[in-house]
């Protein structure tokens, strides 16, 4: 999933729907995702089109996790 103007240039490049989740102060908040088992081919699309690509997983239980799960970067 990727988020606010991220969201944005990812859906444009990949010609994704972009919708939304909750809401920051002033609006909601933009979003667009992939299936994980079809990530590779689109990260590979955005590269290309030369962005950067990060990937976070959650690494907190979510049972476990008290508001935000925590997520750390695991891919570059």
């Amino acid at each position: 999933e990727m988020f606010f103007e991220d969201a944005k240039v990812a859906s444009s490049i990949l010609e994704l729907v972009l919708t939304s989740r909750g809401s920051d102060a002033t609006n909601r908040i933009p979003m667009c995702g992939v299936p994980f088992h079809s990530a590779e081919n689109y990260i590979a699309k955005l590269i290309k089109a030369g962005q950067k690509v990060a990937i976070c997983e959650q690494v907190e239980d979510v049972s476990q996790a008290k508001g935000i799960v925590k997520r750390d970067v695991i891919r570059v």
